[in-house]
This record gives C-alpha cells, structure tokens and sequence, in this order.
C-alpha cells in the first residue's frame, strides 16, 4: 500500500491515496479535473460514493484516503479502487482549483489525515474547503477540528450527521462559483484560512430544495452592485421565500468590513425575517478589484 507521509510533527499517521479504477467520467486517470472531492477514513468513503453517483457527469476527480493502520472503508478494496502512483502527495493536486475534503469531524485519525491531504492541496494553491460530519447525537467540536486544518483551509462546514447528496451538491457548486477565476490565475489566500466554523445543520434543515446564484462587481459600490447583482440572477420574489441562506463574499486583501457590511445588508433585506444566515468571506489576490458575492439559498417547497 502506497503512503503518503508528511514532515509535520502533530501527523502519526501514513495515509493510503486512492482513485477510482475506471475513471474516464470522474476526472483521473488521464483526465484531470479542476474539481477534486476526497473522502477520508470511512464517513469520508461513504459519503465519496453517494457524490460519485450524483455528480459523475461533471467530470470531477475523486479521490479515497484510508488511514494507515485504522479501518478500511467499504468498497475501497477490489477492482473498483486501486492506489495512486508512488509520487509527491501534492502532485495529485497539481490540475485542482477547488479541493473539497469530506470527514468525520469526531475521527481523530481522520482529522490528522485530513490536515495531510489539505496541506498537499494548498502547496498546489487550490482553495481547500473542509466538509466535517458530525458523529450521530454529537455536534462538532470547533476548537478541534479547527487546530486540525488550522493553517490549510480556506473554509470548514459543519453539516449535519446524514446530509442529503442535494446539500452536499449545494456546497459544491457554490463553493466552485468563488474557486474558478477566469483567466486562471494561482495566488496564495491569506484571508479565513482554517476560519470559523460554517454551520449549515440549521440553516438548511427545513430546506426541501436549494438554488445557487452569485455575481461579480469592481469599483467604488462593487460590494452592493455584486449582491445587487446576485439576488437579480436568483429573483427577489424566490430570495424572499427562502428559509435560509449561505452566503459567501471574496474579494482581495483590500476588501473591506464596510464593503462586507453592505453585502449583508442588501441579503438580510432581500430575504425572510425568520431567514437565517450564515456568513464566510475569502481574502485572495487572484480576485484582482473584483469582489464576488455567492449565495446558496434553500426553500421548503
């Protein structure tokens, strides 16, 4: 078994990076993708399979991370798995634009793995967001899943212990909507890099279908232009429904809590009163001047 080891002293744990077999629709071998989706220890690994069936068409790259020595995740073994090849951890990054890493936020070897593939993946200036599971009954402990990815994410989302692969799907693609900058552009993030928490169990629990829309603005009112923009392509009559809202606003470094301030505003105003949101922000000089507000709404019907 192939492992992938790492020079920090807090890592005990080798990790087992793997791929699916025939993978002419999910992005690797051979054919890379800007979106790769990891699925570590084995919530990881079962949650991986239920995004493999739902998002195969967009040619995203999976990959598997077992644990050195802890248990093997179903399915990993076969002819549907095999190891990646005997390289640097961060050269299966090298094509990503957007890394998603899925564990179990009450895995400790999981944990550890995961902060190995995040480190790997922010060396090759992807954007790297945590999807943390929490075991059933208990919710997720921020002060450690934070020290875990402290220094290699961009964002952590707390989501509930079964989430539906439609959230799941949700996150992606609002997450991809900050991650893709045209013409591509790889700069270092600097901003909520291993943040605060982004907990999403309530504010889509009554969510019965999501939407996803997002804009980009420049210059002196880009801040209120941008959400302006966004709750447009959404439709104000479908945002005033809404029964809860993620919204994300990236920008670079000179961004400021002003222009933040204004985002929010315009949102709260467009949405419910009994609506809840939750608020990330990303700081990269890739942005250029541009601030890009995206937001992923849910409904109940």
């Amino acid at each position: 078994m192939k492992k992938q080891t790492t020079g920090d002293p807090r890592i005990a744990q080798d990790i087992a990076l793997m791929r699916p077999v025939r993978a002419s629709r999910l992005g690797s071998p051979g054919h890379p993708s800007e979106i790769c989706i990891v699925g570590v220890g084995t919530t990881g690994a079962r949650l991986l399979d239920t995004l493999m069936h739902e998002d195969a068409k967009r040619g995203t790259t999976f990959l598997r991370a077992a644990v050195m020595g802890g248990p093997t995740p179903a399915g990993v073994t076969g002819n549907t798995w095999e190891l990646l090849p005997n390289e640097p951890l961060v050269e299966s990054f090298a094509d990503a634009v957007l890394v998603l890493i899925v564990c179990c936020a009450h895995e400790a070897p999981a944990l550890r793995a995961s902060a190995v593939v995040a480190n790997a993946a922010r060396q090759a200036h992807a954007m790297i967001i945590g999807l943390l599971v929490p075991a059933p009954a208990l919710p997720v402990h921020r002060s450690m899943v934070k020290q875990a990815f402290a220094g290699s994410a961009d964002a952590l989302v707390a989501l509930p212990p079964a989430p539906q692969p439609a959230l799941l799907q949700g996150l992606i693609d609002v997450f991809w909507r900050l991650a893709k900058v045209d013409p591509p552009h790889r700069a270092s993030r600097n901003g909520q890099t291993g943040g605060d928490l982004l907990d999403v169990c309530t504010v889509f629990a009554r969510s019965a279908h999501l939407s996803i829309t997002s804009a980009s603005a420049m210059g002196p009112k880009r801040a209120r232009q941008a959400a302006a923009r966004a709750i447009a392509d959404l439709g104000m009559a479908s945002l005033a429904d809404t029964t809860g809202v993620l919204v994300l606003i990236a920008g670079p470094p000179s961004m400021r809590l002003g222009e933040i301030h204004d985002v929010t505003v315009v949102i709260r105003d467009s949405i419910a009163n009994r609506a809840e949101m939750v608020l990330g922000l990303f700081y990269s000089a890739q942005y250029g001047d541009t601030l890009r507000v995206a937001v992923l709404a849910g409904f109940e019907t």
